[in-house]
Parts: C-alpha cells; sequence; structure tokens
C-alpha cells in the first residue's frame, strides 16, 4: 500500500542455510525443515474435522482457501515448467525450466548476466499461480511472471508497467517480500516474526493455506466441547482479517478475536484505493468497500450470499436470484423491493438486466483476477463527466460517452438521480483537492450519513483542517462511539488535540486499534520514557520492516532529539522506498537541521522529480532555494504551487514576501490577498498585506489589515507600530 522497496543485487543463485529455532518449529505441524527454512507440506490436521464434517470438508477441500499455499512440484507445476519458450519483456528475458526435477526460474536484463533462482512454493491455484524464491534472511520473494493454468501461459501480473530494480514493486524488493504482503492471508495462525535489529525473518505458522482452524475458535477443544458457535461478529471479523486492506495492529490474528484488535481498515479517505463515490480504484479485497456501502449498514453480512467453506456464492447472481433473495416482496433486511426488468430497462437475461452488472462492476487485478465491487455503488455518468469516475453504463457500451449516458439515466430514474451519494462524491473530491471551503459541509455530512464506514471518511478528510476549534468539536463526539474503529479514527485524526485526560482514558479502551491510536498521539510524552509501552513497541517494531515503519521510527527518535539514529532510519527509508518523495522529504529536513543545507537540498530536489506536483516538497525546496538566496527557482516552485494547489496559502504568502523585497509591490499586494482569501485567520499574511499597502501609499487599506490583525492577536507589536505609523500626522 505505502511505497517502499529493497534494491537487490542480484549476482548468486540464493538458497538459505538458515533454520528456525526449535522454538519456531514448535508452532509446525511436521518436523521437515528444507533448505530455505520453511516448510510448506500440506498438513492432515482437517482430516480430523472430516470425520463428523465430511459435506464442509468436501467442499472446503476444492476452495481456493485450501489451495492458497502449498509447496512447489504438482502437476501443475511441471506443466507450467515443462516445454515453455524464452519470454522477452521490454529489457528483461525470462525462462521457466526444469532441470533433474528441479524448478528453475532464469532472468536476464539487458547488458547483464543471467541470474538462477530455484522456487520452493506456491501461491494460488486460479486463476493464476504465484511462486516464491527464498533470499537472505528468511525472506521469500513473490516472482511477478504467473502462470495461467486455463491459458497454459506465464505472464506479468503488473501487465505492461514494466517494473525496474530500484522500485518498491519489483519481485526481488520489499512490496513483493511474501513474509510482509502474502503470508498473513495464506497460511494459518501466521507471525511474521520480524527481527528489528538483523533486519530478518523467522515467520512461523500453524498450519499450511487457510485450514477449519483459521476461521473456527477451539478446534483443539471441540471434541470434547462441540456446542461452541461463532458469532455473526466473529464470522466477519474472520473474513475482514484477510479480505481488507488494512494496517496491521498486532502481529497474529486467530479465530474468534476482533478485527479491531488487530486491524484498521484503509477507506475512501485514502488516495488512490477508492473513487470519490466509493467504487473500488485499487486493490482493498471487498471489506472496505462493503462496510461503506448501505448492504452493510442494513446487516447484511459476507455469509449471507458466500457459503463459508467452498466460498461460492450461496445462488446465481447471473439471474439476480441473490439479489432478489432479499430484493422481492416482501423484502428482507429493509431492502427495497425492485422489479429488475423495470428498475434496469433492459431485457431480462441480458447483460444490463444484472442487478452486478451496474451495482457491482468488475475491475481486473494482477492482469488475470476480476472482481466485483462490494460497495454496491450507484451507477452516475454525471461523476464520470465532472470527476473521471468510472461508471457501469460505459463499462459495457464503451462506444458510447459519458452524455450518452447522462441522458438515457436523466430519462429514466430523474429526479433520483440527485441523491445523497452523488453529494457526497462532489464533497470528497473538494476535500481532497485542499478546498477549505468544504470543511462547513464535511461537518454537516455526519447527520446527513448514516453508515459508518462513512464516518471514518468524513473523519480523515477533515485531517487538514483539525486546528480549527469547528472541526474538533464535529469529531470529538466520536471519541465515545460504540463502534472501535470510529473512535480509533477520532483519536488518530485529533492527535495532540485531544485532552491529556482524553488520551488517558483511550489509553485503556478495550480496542487495541483505540489504545494505539492514544498512544501514537500521545508520543511526545512517551519519547521521554526510558522504555516504552509493550504494545506500542510491538506496534512500531512490527513495521520497522518497511519505510512507512522505519519514518515512525524516526520521528520517536527525533523527539527524543537523537539526531543521529533519526538519519540513520531516514536513510533506510530513502533506500528501501527510492522511487518516493516523502522519505526524501522527511531526510531533508533533518540535513536541514543538521546544517546540511546541500544534502537538504540534493534530496528535496530529487523529490520534486519523483512528484513534480507535491506540494509539500515543492514548498520545501521553495524555501531552502530562498534561504540559499536563489531567488528565480524559488518563485518559480511557488508559483507552481499556486498552480497545481490554488488553495495552498503558504505559497501565497511566501510569494508575496518575495515579491515585496523585489519591490513588484502590485505582485505582492494580488498574492498576500490571495493568501488572505484563502485563510482570513492568519495573521501573518494580514500584517503582510498591511505592510506591502503602506509601502504602496494605500493607508486605507493597510489601516485595515493592521486592525484585522489585532483583531486576532491584541498584543502584536507590529501591527500597533505600523498602525501608529499611518494615524501619525505627516510632519510639514
Amino acid at each position: 500500500i505505502l511505497s517502499s522497496f529493497l534494491l537487490c543485487s542480484c549476482t548468486k543463485n540464493y538458497e538459505q542455510n538458515e533454520v528456525l529455532s526449535d522454538k519456531k518449529k514448535s508452532a509446525k505441524t511436521n518436523d521437515r525443515i528444507p533448505h530455505h527454512g520453511y516448510d510448506f507440506k500440506k498438513d492432515t490436521s482437517a482430516n480430523r474435522c472430516k470425520t463428523c464434517h465430511e459435506e464442509q470438508f468436501k467442499d472446503w477441500s476444492h476452495s481456493q482457501h485450501a489451495n492458497a499455499m502449498r509447496d512447489i512440484g504438482n502437476d501443475l507445476d511441471d506443466k507450467a515448467f515443462t516445454g515453455k519458450s524464452l519470454i522477452i519483456y521490454a529489457k528483461r528475458q525470462v525462462e521457466f525450466l526444469k532441470k533433474n526435477n528441479t524448478f528453475i526460474i532464469r532472468e536476464k536484463w539487458e547488458g547483464k548476466e543471467w541470474v538462477e533462482y530455484k522456487p520452493v512454493a506456491v501461491i494460488g491455484e486460479s486463476p493464476l499461480i504465484q511462486y516464491l524464491i527464498p533470499f537472505p534472511g528468511g525472506r521469500l520473494q513473490v516472482f511477478d511472471f504467473a502462470y495461467d493454468p486455463a491459458k497454459d501461459e506465464w505472464f506479468n501480473v503488473f501487465g505492461d508497467e514494466h517494473r525496474q530494480t530500484n522500485e518498491w514493486g519489483y519481485w526481488s524488493n520489499r512490496g513483493m517480500n511474501w513474509n510482509v504482503q502474502c503470508a498473513d492471508c495464506h497460511m494459518t495462525n501466521l507471525n511474521k516474526n520480524y527481527d528489528v535489529d538483523t533486519d530478518s525473518y523467522q515467520t512461523s505458522w500453524e498450519h499450511t493455506a487457510i485450514t477449519c482452524k483459521q476461521c473456527h475458535k477451539g478446534t483443539d477443544d471441540h471434541m470434547s466441547n462441540p456446542h461452541y458457535k461463532p458469532t455473526t461478529e466473529n464470522k466477519m471479523d474472520g473474513c475482514a482479517s484477510c479480505h481488507s486492506v488494512r494496517e496491521d495492529l498486532t502481529d497474529g490474528f486467530h479465530a474468534g478475536e476482533k478485527y479491531d484488535n488487530h486491524y484498521r481498515p484503509l477507506l475512501a479517505d485514502w488516495a488512490n484505493i477508492y473513487f470519490e463515490d466509493g467504487q473500488v480504484s485499487g486493490e482493498n479485497f471487498e471489506y472496505g468497500s462493503f462496510i461503506m456501502s448501505r448492504m452493510h449498514h442494513k446487516g447484511v453480512t459476507c455469509l449471507d450470499c458466500h457459503d463459508p467453506h467452498s466460498a461460492k456464492l450461496k445462488l446465481p447472481a447471473d439471474n439476480n436470484t441473490l439479489c432478489l433473495s432479499c430484493h422481492q416482496a416482501p423484502g428482507q433486511k429493509e431492502a427495497t423491493v425492485i422489479d429488475p426488468i423495470a428498475h434496469s430497462h433492459h431485457a431480462a437475461g441480458s447483460e444490463g438486466g444484472k442487478c452486478v452488472s451496474c451495482h457491482m462492476p468488475i475491475t481486473t487485478y494482477m492482469a488475470r483476477d476480476p472482481r466485483r465491487d462490494h460497495g454496491f455503488t450507484t451507477p452516475d455518468p454525471l461523476l464520470t463527466k465532472e470527476l473521471n469516475i468510472p461508471n457501469a453504463c460505459n463499462r459495457c457500451h464503451e462506444d458510447k460517452d459519458s452524455e450518452w449516458s447522462i441522458k438515457w439515466t436523466n430519462e429514466w430514474y430523474g429526479d433520483r438521480m440527485n441523491r445523497w451519494s452523488r453529494e457526497r462524491a462532489f464533497l470528497v473530491a473538494r476535500a481532497k483537492s485542499g478546498d477549505p471551503g468544504v470543511v462547513p459541509e464535511l461537518i454537516k455530512a455526519f447527520e446527513k450519513e448514516q453508515v459508518e464506514g462513512w464516518h471514518q471518511v468524513f473523519i480523515g478528510l477533515l485531517q487538514p483542517w483539525v486546528n480549527q476549534v469547528d472541526v474538533q468539536k464535529a469529531i470529538q463526539p466520536f471519541l465515545q462511539h460504540e463502534n472501535p474503529l470510529l473512535r480509533s479514527k477520532a483519536t488518530q485524526i485529533l492527535g495532540t488535540f485531544n485532552s491529556p485526560d482524553e488520551l488517558e482514558r483511550l489509553k485503556k479502551d478495550g480496542s487495541t486499534a483505540v489504545r494505539l491510536s492514544s498512544l501514537w498521539s500521545s508520543r511526545q510524552l512517551l519519547a521521554n520514557e526510558a522504555i516504552l509501552p509493550e504494545e506500542f513497541q510491538n506496534f512500531i517494531n512490527l513495521h520497522s520492516d518497511q519505510p512507512e515503519g522505519a519514518l515512525s521510527q524516526a520521528e520517536l527518535a527525533m523527539l527524543k532529539n537523537d539526531l543521529d539514529s533519526t538519519e540513520a532510519w531516514l536513510r533506510k527509508a530513502v533506500n528501501w522506498d527510492q522511487t518516493s518523495s516523502y522519505p526524501k522529504q522527511m531526510l531533508a529536513q533533518i540535513l536541514n537541521m543538521r546544517n546540511d543545507k546541500t544534502g537538504a537540498l540534493e534530496m528535496l530536489r530529487a523529490a520534486g522529480k519523483i512528484d513534480p506536483e507535491n506540494i509539500q516538497v515543492l514548498y520545501q525546496n521553495s524555501l531552502l532555494e530562498a534561504e540559499l538566496n536563489n531567488i528565480p527557482e524559488a518563485v518559480k516552485l511557488l508559483e507552481n504551487i499556486n498552480e497545481v494547489a490554488p488553495y495552498f496559502h503558504k505559497a501565497w504568502y511566501n510569494l508575496g514576501l518575495i515579491y515585496s523585497q523585489q519591490n513588484r509591490l502590485e505582485d505582492s499586494i494580488y498574492a498576500l490577498y490571495k493568501a488572505v482569501n484563502i485563510n482570513p485567520q492568519d495573521v501573518q499574511s494580514l500584517y503582510a498585506l498591511a505592510t506591502v499597502y503602506y509601502r504602496f501609499g494605500n493607508n486605507a487599506d493597510a489601516q485595515k489589515y493592521c486592525m484585522e490583525v489585532l483583531t486576532y492577536d491584541r498584543t502584536h507589536e507590529g501591527a500597533k507600530q505600523l498602525l501608529g505609523s499611518i494615524m501619525r500626522p505627516a510632519k510639514k
């Protein structure tokens, strides 16, 4: 999710000779430890369940859950590695061979030597199979070419993206590390077991693939206590533990535990995962979309539609039988009664007559894996026209434009298209653009919106304006909300604006998500402690194998005024994530503090090349250029910010100051007036505007803005002195 990578110099065959410690071995189900340190042999523990649950066992044994992970070496692998020709992929060649009963992947970049790898394990079976290659430090890396068993061909899961060796997402780097990115949802009762000091893994698990124990609590005691049944909430938490893009809070989830004690989901306030209306954009694994849907709000669960053992649909969806099980008279769970033909305006049996075609459009991931959106959103071609959000109409009618779709939806549905979900999408878009005028409307949106998932989104979107009292007042009630994810989100966003008493109360909350949010909000105080709270330290260490974790470690070190450790962690983040601007931006700040202006400027310029529209990078770069007297470059950067982000008042303010220094007074007044118009309570901008008006000879406006400064800050000496100069009679 967050950009990160490690550039590996692959100049030899990697085979790990490490083995797990006796303690780690005890968590596994047999004693066979191969040369790479991990054993993926299928265990037979589920056979005990088969004795009494034969039908469920049969359904499960043919499911993707049962085949989520395995050792290499079955017939599919023989087929994949036999008789395949060389693949040419941009400046890279890849070959898949079987020699002397050993599976081999060979790779060659233009101008480099061939490198040979020996895959040891397999993820998945349909619609694609991926292979794992061992690397030092207990790492298993997921190769980026996958095998399509239906088409009997190899393909790159990133299509034409052509990832390079210095990118986080290149297969041998941290973004494609199995221990972090895949293992938790392909194994039963897994622990990542990352060691911060050695930057290595001793990953352990109880069973290979997703077995009965991953979803059913207390299976070891089941023979003596067969009456345990998971609650609906237990079931949903179990599904969500894998089917969500989330932030991990702990190292290991077990059946029967609560989702919020282990994870925080990423919702539509995050960039690149969802469109503004809640439709899925990037990979979200269903759950995030689902908890933002009205279906979830009305009490629908995963298991209303999906069989828990086969994971297949309980009823057909193509003929609308599944949807109509709720949406036909008399209706269930408050579902609207619908006549599919009248509602869809498409013929029975046609693609447009299927509920799922319009309300669960398909997005294909990893080049071959089509998945339906579980947000159950309403197609709205007006949002396509205005915000470039896709709509189901034009997904089917590719030869038509959005105007054509707007015409028909207006003709068929009329005023019903002016729905809250449309208004909400525009609010989300405005918030993401940085428009401060959206704040009062976002606050009002809490009253209009019923779905708690969207309340989480609104709280997240208000973060840029959390210093405003009205924003704090709007968020504070959620600190007491019964939904722990809402409590956690409110605690996160309020941060240091939480009162000390409130933070102390939240540190004792029953939800791990809330406790960790309160601890992070208290990090400035925690930095003074010799030993961090164990739960908090474990959370920080858990993520320290990725750039975001290194950045957190750097911030904690900075709070302790340990600049050496701060710089060291930031350099790790930069090294692991060379194609992201943020670690470079943070390192530049530290280098600047340490008076390494040249190094800081080098980092900021590099960050600007990576992300030329990142206003924070451009802004910091402009300030440093100005400090080093590179005024033309500073002006160019500030003017660029004002084009990209016209609501960023600090850029207008600093540009006004530079114009003033250059004696471009009219330009200075224009820029400072823009800053004041965006942030009317910004005393710096108001005072600067007053001084420039005074220099320009406009005493009336100079006096006006001095008075406004003193309205917000009665002690402002500069404004008092300037006002005295304006009011003092001129000498004859």
